[in-house]
C-alpha cells in the first residue's frame, strides 16, 4: 500500500468513527448521575415567569427552565430506594383555587423543526399515592405556540391515576396513538420518534415500550398549520419539549410523576434507555 492510499484509508476510518459517534451520541441528556452534580436552582422562586431562574434544572452545561403555576410545587431531585436520583414533580393538595396547575421543565434553548425526525428516550414513574384525575392532565408536551394545545405528548386518562396515553393533535384532529397502564411506583422506559407534518405526507409518531417489540406507529397528520399563534404574524413550523405536570387544578388531590435518563437525539440508538449503562 502506497503513502497516498494509507492517508485515504486513515481519513476514511476517522470519518466512519465520526459517523458512528453521531449515531450513538444524544443531542441532549439528563442522566442525574451523581458525578453530573445535577441541581435545581432557586426552588422557592419557581413561578409563572419561566425566565426568572426559579426551579431551573442544571446538569453540566445544559439548563432547563422551570415554571410553576397554581398548585404546582417546584421541580425537585429525589432519591429512590436504590439510592439513585431522579426528577420529581408534584402538586399541593392544599391549594384550593380554580384554574390551571403547572410544575414543568422546558428545553427552551432548542426549537425542533417540523418534517425532521426527533427521538426522545426516558424513564417515567408515577408514585403509588398519586391521585386519580378527573380533569385534563399532561405529563409531557410537544409545544408549538400559545394559545394552542400541545401538538403531541403524554396525557393521563381521566378517571385513572396511572393510565397514560401518547397523543397527537393537528388542525382538525386529536387522537391517542398508544396507551399504557403504568405499574404504580415502578419505572417504565420509552422511546418516542416524531416527525411533525401538518399535511400528513411525512408525519410519524412512534412509541417503543420494549427494545424487543415493534413500535406502535401512527402516520396521521399533526402540528398546526392554520391555527394562529399569539404574538407572531405567522405559524412557526417548530416545537419545544416540556415535561412534568400540567393540568386543571383539583383541590384536595395530589398528583406526582418522576422522570429519569432523559435523552434527545437524531437516532434510536442515541436515546434508547435499554442501550445505555443506566441505573
Amino acid at each position: 500500500m502506497n503513502h497516498f492510499s494509507t492517508i485515504i484509508l486513515i481519513l476514511f476510518s476517522l470519518t466512519c468513527i465520526s459517523c458512528v459517534s453521531a449515531q450513538t451520541t444524544p443531542l441532549y441528556s439528563i442522566t442525574l448521575d451523581k458525578q453530573a452534580k445535577t441541581k435545581i436552582r432557586k426552588r422557592e422562586q419557581c413561578n409563572g415567569n419561566i425566565s426568572n431562574g426559579g426551579g431551573d434544572l442544571v446538569e453540566g452545561k445544559l439548563q432547563l427552565r422551570g415554571k410553576c403555576d397554581g398548585a404546582g410545587v417546584s421541580p425537585d431531585i429525589r432519591v429512590d430506594q436504590q439510592g439513585e436520583q431522579f426528577i420529581y414533580f408534584e402538586t399541593n393538595p392544599d391549594y384550593n383555587k380554580k384554574g390551571r396547575t403547572r410544575t414543568e421543565l422546558a428545553l427552551t434553548r432548542e426549537w425542533f423543526e417540523f418534517k425532521k425526525p426527533v427521538y426522545m428516550g426516558f424513564k417515567i414513574k408515577v408514585p403509588e399515592d398519586s391521585d386519580v384525575t378527573n380533569e385534563f392532565y399532561y405529563l409531557m408536551q410537544w409545544w408549538q405556540c400559545a394559545p394552542n394545545s400541545p401538538i403531541a405528548g403524554i396525557r393521563m386518562d381521566r378517571g385513572t391515576s396511572h393510565n397514560i396515553n401518547f397523543m397527537t393533535r393537528g388542525d382538525t384532529r386529536s387522537a391517542s396513538t398508544a396507551k399504557f397502564e403504568l405499574k404504580p411506583g415502578e419505572w417504565h422506559s420509552f422511546v418516542v420518534k416524531g416527525i411533525v407534518d401538518p399535511s400528513g405526507k411525512e408525519s410519524e409518531f412512534s412509541v417503543w415500550h420494549s427494545p424487543d417489540t415493534a413500535p406502535i406507529v401512527s402516520k396521521a397528520a399533526y402540528g398546526f398549520q392554520t391555527k394562529a399563534c399569539k404574538g407572531t404574524n405567522d405559524i412557526p413550523q417548530r416545537f419545544r419539549l416540556k415535561f412534568g405536570v400540567y393540568k386543571a387544578t383539583e383541590p384536595g388531590k395530589s398528583h406526582s410523576v418522576g422522570y429519569d435518563d432523559i435523552r434527545i437525539g437524531n437516532t434510536f440508538e442515541a436515546v434508547s434507555p435499554w442501550q445505555q449503562n443506566i441505573k
